[in-house]
């Protein structure tokens, strides 16, 4: 068996066990085989100069098609693709930082994604944890406390537009309006890199409104072969110096960017039938997270949802029903997302392990390794 087919073998084996982490895996890119043999490139301002080897014009597509959902354009908004929704929210931070006329603390909740405190400790900056509620939202009197205590500083908030474990939303108008009444200068993220590609088709996001920047991962809801995560921000915040070298503004983080990423993003909207095929993808979507809800609790499972999430939170899962399914663990939490990839023999089979977790076959578990020809 060949190196290639080695992979293949694990990625099959896992894919009935994989519930929980919120990347999609219902997307066909067959159209783009041509394209690994080639190079691109997407390096500098996607708006700007369009290079030899560049897939600009998708990018640009993408990001302009997102500034709709968030009700902005490119007069007021920049954007680009970057290599995963951690960079793009450490990109809006490190705008931040360098807009802030005080010290800057980067704030977040005790749910949102562990790539805070690390980009806080990249940008070397304070990073403080605001309390959540049971549903993993932000407290609100939490967040005017630590305000309050130290109203000298600026403030960088990463709200979660839909946490990893929770789904839970941190309320960003109420949020601004507690930083207004404190006086205090703030820059407020929505992190939305699962849920930010379909709340906006059901409820109101305006990018300038009450937050600056938003993500969103390509590889998530919508569904990719590689990772990628789209940054919109207002463009007061954005700045570049033009580089003879590549004939464009350096603006982004990286220099060199994948150029296969927007083609993969435009290839999944566009599959999906944009906006339209996008909002009945998550409305069956929520409708599969209450079904599957109703079942989990027909069967005595602890578990339970927030009001617009496709995802549901198990309590208390027994350590054996983790090492042979796929999904993301937080303290006593565990997540399942109702995706296309989820099916309800496997919602039944997951439910029997965990009604018997002693008669777990773990022949069935998680494969992790490979093998690989040495070089």
């Amino acid at each position: 068996m060949s190196d290639i087919a080695n992979l293949l073998d694990k990625l099959a084996h896992n894919k009935p066990i994989y519930v929980g982490y919120p990347t999609a895996t219902d997307f066909n890119n067959t159209n783009c085989s041509e394209l690994l043999n080639q190079h691109l490139n997407n390096i500098g301002d996607p708006f700007k100069s369009v290079s030899c080897y560049s897939t600009f014009s998708h990018e640009v597509a993408v990001i302009e098609f997102f500034m709709r959902l968030y009700q902005t354009n490119k007069d007021h908004a920049w954007g680009y693709i970057a290599s995963c929704s951690t960079e793009a929210i450490f990109y809006a931070c490190w705008r931040y930082r360098e807009h802030a006329s005080k010290d800057a603390v980067l704030l977040s909740s005790e749910y949102a994604h562990y790539c805070v405190p690390k980009i806080a400790n990249l940008l070397g900056i304070q990073h403080r944890v605001i309390a959540s509620h049971s549903n993993g939202s932000m407290n609100l009197d939490a967040l005017r406390d630590v305000i309050t205590s130290t109203p000298d500083k600026s403030y960088i908030l990463v709200a979660t537009l839909g946490s990893t474990i929770t789904s839970s939303i941190d309320d960003a108008a109420e949020a601004k309006l507690v930083f207004e009444n404190a006086q205090v200068e703030h820059f407020i993220h929505l992190d939305g890199a699962f849920d930010g590609a379909f709340l906006p088709l059901v409820d109101d996001y305006a990018l300038g409104k009450n937050f600056s920047s938003v993500n969103i991962s390509g590889h998530k809801f919508l569904g990719a072969p590689v990772p990628s995560g789209v940054l919109l921000m207002e463009k007061q915040f954005v700045s570049g110096k033009y580089v003879e070298y590549i004939n464009n503004d350096d603006v982004t983080i990286g220099g060199s960017r994948n150029g296969l990423a927007p083609v993969f993003m435009y290839n999944a909207i566009k599959d999906l039938n944009s906006e339209r095929g996008m909002r009945a993808k998550y409305l069956a979507c929520l409708e599969k997270a209450d079904t599957f809800l109703q079942i989990l609790q027909q069967h005595s499972i602890n578990c339970w949802k927030n009001e617009k999430a496709i995802t549901i939170v198990l309590e208390n899962v027994p350590e054996s029903v983790f090492k042979k399914w796929h999904f993301p663990q937080c303290r006593h939490r565990a997540t399942l997302t109702c995706l296309p990839k989820f099916t309800e023999q496997m919602l039944h089979q997951l439910i029997a392990d965990m009604q018997n977790p002693d008669a777990i076959d773990m022949a069935s578990a998680k494969r992790f390794d490979y093998f690989v020809n040495p070089l």
